[in-house]
């Protein structure tokens, strides 16, 4: 009977190195996988953040991601653009930078309001919306027929 007791506790003994050993191979492979995760973070915020105006030098109807905007009646607009454009035009009164963000359910951080800032920025300077009061924005056509007698 003590036979039996020493392989028992010969083999949890056994076992419990094994443990320890997949422990420590777990815990090495689990700090491996924060760098792929903290990665694609990055880099899906970078792709999902607006570019900044274009360099200097580059083509008047391109941003430095590469993305086309292009003046008004020169083309059409890219898809997220196009649909800040229209939330914009249509409107019954200006817009602010928070009021896109709230529409396009995007958070109200400062980093997702400048964001919105440079994209309706970006459409007041290719002449698709304009800015009648300091950070408000509306469609181009929109404005002229408010103002007309």
């Amino acid at each position: 009977m003590e036979w039996m007791l020493q392989q028992i506790d010969q083999r949890r003994l056994e076992l419990e190195v094994e443990a320890e050993g997949l422990r420590k191979q777990l815990a090495q492979v689990e700090e491996e996988l924060i760098e792929p995760a903290a990665a694609a973070r990055v880099v899906g915020r970078f792709l999902q953040a607006p570019a900044s105006g274009a360099p200097d030098g580059a083509e008047a109807g391109t941003t430095s991601a590469g993305v086309v905007i292009p003046r008004r009646g020169e083309g059409d607009l890219p898809q997220a653009y196009a649909r800040l454009w229209r939330f914009a035009a249509a409107a019954p009164e200006p817009v602010s930078c928070k009021d896109c963000c709230w529409e396009f359910d995007l958070g109200f951080e400062p980093r997702h309001v400048e964001g919105m800032r440079t994209r309706l920025k970006r459409l007041v300077e290719r002449g698709w919306l304009i800015e009648p009061a300091p950070g408000r924005f509306t469609g181009a056509a929109a404005v002229r027929l408010v103002s007309e007698p």
